[in-house]
């Protein structure tokens, strides 16, 4: 699991990185984006993803307890990011059950 969206410093490390990651089935963590600098991310992260990652590989994570950003990242703001993302709720029903199959629970209901 790359943690982080993976830590890219730059969009030539983004693409490597999640394309790396798509051809040896390594899933995404969608967390602290705000520790990620904007330009290895991009003006639309999740739509740079999904062109490079399948939707069956990404994982959410609140990134709590916000080390060393705690006077300014909470849940509600990391809640509030995906939402300007435009993660919906296909979106995160497909992340909830990624991270139950990764980590082997019973899948929730549907």
């Amino acid at each position: 699991v790359f943690d982080h969206w993976g830590l890219p410093g730059t969009a030539a490390e983004r693409d490597a990185l999640w394309s790396h990651a798509a051809a040896h089935g390594h899933r995404i963590k969608l967390s602290g984006r705000y520790r990620v600098p904007a330009e290895g991310l991009g003006p639309d992260p999740l739509a740079a993803l999904a062109r490079r990652v399948p939707e069956r590989l990404w994982l959410w994570g609140s990134d709590c307890p916000f080390t060393r950003h705690e006077s300014t990242e909470d849940y509600a703001r990391v809640l509030a990011d995906l939402e300007r993302l435009g993660v919906d709720d296909s979106v995160r029903h497909a992340m909830t059950r990624n991270a139950e199959h990764l980590y082997g629970f019973e899948p929730g209901p549907a």
